[in-house]
C-alpha cells in the first residue's frame, strides 16, 4: 500500500478507476449512509490488496467520515486464542532513519508520530484511554532500542522509517546504519516477552517480500 494516501497521483489514479464503476460507488454510499458506525474488514487476494481502498472514506460526506472505518485482514488463521490481561496496553513507536542519502528527501516521521499520539489523546474514549498507555517513542539506535525494549516491554511495537530488501529485509536505524530483520528479532528475543503485535511502516523503492512498499 502506498505510504501517503494524500499523494495526488495515487488519489487521481484510484478515483479514476472507481469512477468507472458506478454500481460499486452506489453500493458504497448506500452502505455508509444513515446513522451509526460502519466497519469494513477487507480481505483481498492478488493485486487488490495494494490498492488504496482507504481513499473511499474521503468520498463520503464530511459528517459521515469519522463514523466509517476500513481495516485490512488476512485470510490466514491465527492459532493464538484471546487472552485477558490486567495490564494496560503498552505501545512503543520506534523512530527509524528518515533519509536514504545525504541531501535527499526526508520522511516526515515526526508528523506520523504526532498523529498516533493525537489519536490517543483525542480519538479514544476515556474508558479506552485508561486501558492503553500513552504511546512512547524510542529512537532506533541499537543501544537505545535494546534499553527501551528491555525496560518498557511493549505489547505493540510500531517501527516507522526506511527499509530495503537486499539479501534479506533490513531496517534503517536513526544514525543511517542498517539492521537486518534477523538482528532486530534477536533484540526482541532478549527483551522477552515478545510484543503481541508489530507494525513495520517502511518506505522503500524495492519490494519487501509479499508486504510490498509502504
Amino acid at each position: 500500500m502506498p505510504r501517503s494516501l494524500l499523494d495526488e497521483n495515487i488519489s487521481r489514479r484510484f478515483n479514476g478507476m472507481i469512477n468507472d464503476r458506478p454500481d460499486f460507488l452506489s453500493w458504497w454510499h448506500e452502505s455508509c449512509g444513515g446513522e451509526g458506525e460502519r466497519l469494513f474488514l477487507l480481505d483481498f487476494r492478488d493485486g487488490a490488496w495494494n490498492l488504496p481502498w482507504e481513499l473511499l472514506v474521503a468520498r463520503l460526506e464530511e459528517q459521515r467520515r469519522e463514523y466509517v472505518s476500513i481495516a485490512r485482514a488476512s485470510s490466514d488463521s491465527i492459532p493464538e486464542s484471546p487472552s485477558i490481561s490486567d495490564e494496560s496496553l503498552r505501545v512503543l513507536i520506534v523512530r527509524g532513519g528518515d533519509q536514504l542519502r545525504r541531501g535527499g528527501p526526508r520522511l516526515d516521521l515526526d508528523k506520523e508520530i504526532s498523529l498516533i499520539q493525537e489519536t490517543w489523546e483525542r480519538g479514544l474514549e476515556q474508558s479506552v484511554q485508561e486501558r492503553i498507555d500513552r504511546p512512547r517513542v524510542c529512537v532506533a539506535e541499537r543501544d537505545a532500542l535494546e534499553t527501551c525494549l528491555g525496560e518498557y516491554k511493549p505489547h505493540v511495537l510500531w517501527f516507522s522509517g526506511h527499509g530495503r530488501n537486499r539479501n534479506g529485509v533490513e531496517l534503517m536505524l536513526a544514525d543511517g546504519r542498517w539492521m537486518s530483520a534477523a538482528d532486530f528479532a534477536k533484540l526482541l528475543k532478549r527483551s522477552m516477552p515478545f510484543p503481541q503485535y508489530a507494525v513495520f511502516w517502511l518506505a522503500t523503492r524495492e519490494r519487501l517480500g509479499e508486504a510490498g512498499t509502504r
